[in-house]
């Protein structure tokens, strides 16, 4: 199903809030063991996938934009994962602190809160909310 997408990231690294916002078309595709959203990504090229299986795991993958990455947030747990960039690769850790979601028969959402970590020091706070309907147009 065609839907329209919002997508809302809030970053916080040192005392400095940053605000990320998008607005796509993509395709939901659900079962009964969760959803999958498929956009492209206008901010950063590539395509990206975010799947999300029971109440707590979500994973996030972009593909062909040049900076490239599959990131797993599963509630509770320190998550590895490297950052592929057009300068070379990145070692980062996710620590997820909750993740939250909802599908219904036309729109939904999904929300995590996470921190990133480089080298073992916290980079930055951040939580990321997608919700997405039929009801609008892009």
């Amino acid at each position: 199903m065609t839907v329209f997408i919002e997508i809302v990231n809030t970053q916080k690294a040192e005392d400095e809030l940053q605000q990320i916002t998008d607005s796509v078309k993509g395709e939901l595709i659900s079962d009964e063991n969760g959803f999958t959203l498929n956009y492209a990504d206008k901010k950063l090229g590539g395509n990206t996938t975010v799947a999300v299986s029971g109440g707590d795991f979500v994973s996030v993958c972009r593909a062909d934009s040049g900076f490239d990455t599959e990131m797993i947030f599963e509630k509770d747990k320190l998550r590895p994962f490297v950052y592929i960039t057009p300068y070379g690769e990145i070692l980062l850790e996710t620590k997820t602190y909750s993740v939250t979601s909802l599908c219904e028969e036309n729109r939904g959402f999904v929300e995590f809160e996470y921190d990133l970590f480089s080298g073992g020091k916290k980079q930055s706070h951040n939580r990321m909310r997608i919700d997405f309907s039929e009801e609008k147009d892009v």
